[in-house]
């Protein structure tokens, strides 16, 4: 089974890089075209030139290597979406490696593995023009080389290549999209944690405090100007530099508009309560997707949490872009179905990232460093929490429903993998033995259905994309 879900995730993805001429933004496509001109992006040039270069100046330069005419759009969004694709393919290959470096069975690491290859919503960032392909496969490096790092003792010294190597992930990530500050300033925080519980325990003084400048040091001096944010904080007041007015603050209890309209007008979280203290997951049944319009205001796109569950398992969820439109029944009962099934496997991945946080705030010993964040599960829940915490200050200081998108934590994606073989580990163990091959049974099941889903998403895209060339 999953030597068929690899070879089919990976011939989904070249076909659709082949086929798809849709794109989330083309702001995205317009920074590789400038760069192909010979001109860098800078901040006002256009809707998405305040962001990071380094997937436009890749692609760009490639389609200057390649005699692409830069004014060509079709030929340039071409090129852009092959170093998408290849990204793509590099991500697979780096989940797979994390996997197969922990101690989870071969038969969980398989089942991990094959809902992350074939994950519609995954792939579906890898056949666009667009930069979140870059910072999703070095946030997936991120956190390979983090949780490499962390097995690591506290009383061995590190090893400076393995944190150096680490420092040139971050940098990657954080040089292609903001949300790799997120994930640094969580590796940050794990290597200061280890200086201070060196400190506490009187050791490792020397070699922790020379890991943290080996990361630091290199950080600091290049990702400012390399990544724009110096030059946007200049220009515009914020480092991120995003061309989006401030929202108001929303009401805590009482839904609050933004007040805004057009594009901006798209709101997303009305009150702090309906946006991050809910769940509405019977919302998404009678009509599985969301058009965006702003009479479009259903309870489900005010509330994060489905937004985040929506847009991570059904493609069609957004019918965005517009060659990817399609409302027929097969698309309702595939929504349907992925809305039902999606939350077993959804609830093993909280389950995981609820028993890693057990494990690090528990007790080890009186020789134990405490909490226990030098961990495996530490630091899969400070990376993917530290994302989430972005995600939660971008939608509260924005509230605009494109804020909404789990698109925005996948570069720290391999967390949740790594929780969903760490629930279903854990669940397993506290199931009886004479009852473990039925858990296995009903678990593999789930996955297997899930799977289906996924490449009924994926069939049915390519045939919408195919009838609906634009």
């Amino acid at each position: 089974m999953l030597s068929a879900c690899v070879a089919f995730a990976v011939a989904a993805l070249v076909v659709l890089v082949a086929i798809n001429r849709g794109a989330y933004d083309d702001g995205h496509l317009t920074s590789v075209m400038m760069v192909a001109a010979g001109h860098l992006p800078q901040t006002g040039d256009c809707d998405e030139c305040f962001q990071p270069k380094l997937y436009y100046v890749v692609s760009g330069l490639l389609a200057r290597a390649a005699f692409v005419d830069p004014a060509n759009r079709t030929a340039v969004r071409i090129v852009a979406q092959i170093v998408s694709g290849c990204a793509g393919l590099l991500t697979f290959w780096l989940g797979w490696r994390m996997l197969a470096e922990t101690a989870f069975s071969p038969r969980v690491r398989g089942m991990a593995f094959a809902l992350f290859a074939c994950n519609p919503s995954l792939i579906a960032m890898f056949v666009q023009a667009t930069n979140d392909a870059f910072a999703i496969l070095f946030g997936s490096l991120v956190v390979l080389l983090t949780l490499r790092l962390v097995r690591t003792p506290l009383d061995h010294p590190l090893d400076p290549r393995a944190v150096a190597l680490l420092a040139l992930a971050c940098i990657a990530v954080s040089v292609s999209k903001a949300t790799g500050l997120a994930l640094s300033a969580a590796v940050a925080f794990l290597l200061v944690w280890r200086l201070a519980a060196g400190l506490r325990s009187g050791s490792g003084l020397r070699a922790n405090t020379a890991a943290l400048a080996i990361f630091a040091l290199p950080y600091l001096l290049t990702v400012p100007l390399l990544g724009g944010y110096a030059q946007n904080a200049m220009r515009g007041g914020t480092p991120v530099g995003i061309g989006v007015a401030r929202s108001t603050p929303p009401g805590f209890f009482t839904d609050r508009p933004t007040g805004q309209t057009g594009a901006l007008g798209r709101t997303g979280v009305l009150s702090v309560v309906g946006g991050y203290l809910t769940l509405r997951p019977f919302d998404l049944f009678e009509v599985p997707w969301h058009r965006s319009g702003q009479d479009d205001l259903g309870s489900a796109r005010t509330s994060l949490w489905t937004q985040v569950f929506a847009r991570s398992h059904f493609v069609f969820f957004e019918q965005w872009p517009l060659q990817w439109l399609n409302e027929t029944s097969t698309v309702v009962l595939l929504g349907r179905a992925i809305f039902i099934l999606g939350w077993i496997t959804t609830g093993f991945t909280l389950i995981g990232f609820g028993a890693a946080v057990v494990a690090v705030f528990k007790r080890q010993g009186a020789a134990a460093a405490w909490p226990a964040f030098w961990s495996e599960p530490g630091a899969a829940s400070i990376l993917m929490s530290t994302a989430l915490a972005a995600l939660i200050a971008f939608t509260y200081t924005y509230r605009n429903e494109g804020a909404m998108k789990p698109l925005y934590v996948y570069p720290a994606l391999l967390c949740a993998v790594w929780a969903f073989a760490y629930g279903v580990s854990f669940v397993r163990a506290r199931v009886l033995p004479a009852r473990a091959a039925i858990f296995d049974a009903a678990v593999g099941t789930s996955v297997v259905a899930v799977c289906g889903l996924y490449v009924a998403q994926l069939l049915t895209l390519v045939q919408t994309i195919v009838a609906n060339g634009i």
